[in-house]
């Protein structure tokens, strides 16, 4: 089967679970770094849905209970994540 939609579908899925209040969703992907065999997808599918790719150590809890991204401009709330990681190692990239 072609998979030349995924991307469409995949983005149209995040932003349906999204708050009502926000238009675009902040996608985010959660991986196990730049060393996972599936790493280029993960970075292929990010690029293709506007999502930042990020680590555990990129994502942090705040007292309102919100998940929020470090960036270089400071924290910016994560409305969805889109986890590609086995459980497993799930500890160890936090």
């Amino acid at each position: 089967m072609p998979v030349d939609d995924y991307p469409v579908n995949l983005y149209e899925m995040l932003s349906s679970i999204a708050p009502e209040h926000v238009r675009v969703a902040a996608d985010s992907r959660f991986n196990a770094g730049n060393f996972n065999s599936a790493y280029f997808e993960h970075a292929f599918l990010a690029q293709q849905i506007g999502a930042e790719l990020v680590e555990g150590a990129d994502l942090v809890v705040q007292d309102d209970d919100c998940v929020y991204m470090r960036t270089i401009n400071g924290l910016e709330k994560v409305d969805v994540i889109y986890r590609r990681i086995d459980d497993r190692f799930l500890d160890r990239s936090i």
